[in-house]
């Protein structure tokens, strides 16, 4: 009995294994030393260049342009494996209609896809197991993405079923019907790829964020991201950083796991810094790989020191944010610089409460001095 639980075991783990969903991914983030297309990719009609993460496609003139990637026997783009596909990009051009090509029967094929006008990074998913697709004029349904015969790539096992795709290629933003041209103004309109993506199923697409935002409230600074997917997502580790550069975890929001619909997150800053505060999400999956989003800012509006006064019942409160740890002397005066009390301070980085009791101060206006080892900022208050 225990030897014939330990053989379904076994065969559940390959099963597992073997099922195990798969992708196919090219990412435009790696620009080689001296700016070419990578190996077996071809821009027509397009001038490109690199910036940052994204291979940047500017459109030469009117007319046919898109992006070619042709490896020949090489390629590894599984028709019976890869089921969907996703292209991360970013549109300069009016909202208008993109198409996926590819090669059957020594035809083209296609699917068009609607891209976003003068939009920023945004992800377009294609169902290549139910998408109607086209070619010279005529539909074809829902069955050319996995083919049989016609193209020289031969059929693996002889099943007769190319398993590999020859070519694919994308029209950033695709001609107008029957022209294939393109209006003149398209010219030095810029397309940015990011990465292009087959995967076997939706969860083999990683967390897709399709937004990320900050905004300055009354209690601090809100964040807001949604995901219009998830796959394998433990949660998202939140980010701040008052340079830009060195940044530091401040929260951490649980993912979903996985999800296939759009699910929207929030989390506000109470704490956050005086000036710009820059914010970052660091996406980690449950095996521990991560990925960080673009980096977004916002002016918190508050000072290096910002700290309020209060005064009355024979006592002083003073309510101060620091944005680091800081020692110094806090200083009241009277309205002719005369000093009234000193008291050393330390503050821990964040919100800081000192209460000075016992305090008799006549009716008219004084000044509170925080005097530390940057700077001193001072604010005027009145005793009644």
């Amino acid at each position: 009995m225990k030897k014939t639980a330990t053989l379904f075991l076994s065969f559940l783990l390959c099963f597992m294994l073997g099922a195990k969903a798969q992708l196919w991914e090219f990412k435009f983030n790696q620009p080689p030393a001296t700016p070419s297309l990578p190996s077996s990719w071809a821009a027509v009609n397009y001038t490109f260049s690199y910036s940052g993460t994204a291979l940047n496609l500017k459109i030469n003139a009117a007319g046919t342009s898109y992006l070619q990637y042709n490896p020949g026997g090489a390629s590894t783009i599984a028709t019976k494996t890869y089921k969907l596909l996703r292209v991360r990009l970013a549109n300069e051009t009016d909202g208008t209609v993109a198409r996926f090509y590819f090669r059957n029967a020594n035809a083209w094929i296609y699917i068009p896809f609607n891209i976003d006008a003068n939009s920023g990074y945004k992800d377009y998913t294609i169902d290549l197991a139910s998408e109607a697709f086209s070619g010279n004029g005529v539909s074809f349904g829902t069955n050319k993405w996995e083919f049989t015969g016609g193209d020289a790539d031969a059929s693996p096992a002889g099943d007769g079923t190319h398993r590999n795709m020859p070519i694919i290629r994308f029209d950033l933003p695709s001609g107008h019907p029957g022209s294939g041209s393109l209006p003149a103004d398209y010219a030095n309109k810029t397309i940015s790829i990011e990465y292009i993506r087959f995967g076997s199923d939706l969860q083999t697409l990683p967390v897709n964020l399709a937004r990320f935002t900050a905004k300055k409230q009354a209690n601090g600074i809100q964040l807001n991201w949604s995901t219009a997917s998830e796959e394998n997502n433990s949660h998202f580790d939140i980010l701040r950083s008052a340079d830009a550069v060195n940044f530091e975890k401040i929260a951490r929001e649980e993912g979903k796991g996985n999800s296939n619909s759009a699910i929207n997150y929030q989390y506000t800053d109470t704490k956050a810094l005086p000036g710009t505060n820059y914010y970052q999400l660091n996406q980690v999956d449950f095996d521990g790989k991560t990925k960080k989003s673009e980096v977004v800012a916002v002016n918190s509006g508050l000072k290096n020191v910002d700290f309020k006064v209060y005064s009355g019942n024979g006592a002083i409160k003073i309510s101060a944010f620091a944005s680091n740890d800081d020692k110094g002397k806090l200083l009241i005066t009277d309205i002719s610089g005369r000093k009234i009390i000193e008291s050393p301070y330390a503050f821990t980085k964040g919100q800081n409460v000192v209460e000075l009791s016992s305090v008799k101060l006549t009716a008219g206006v004084y000044v509170v001095t925080l005097a530390g080892k940057m700077e001193a900022t001072s604010v005027k208050f009145t005793s009644k």
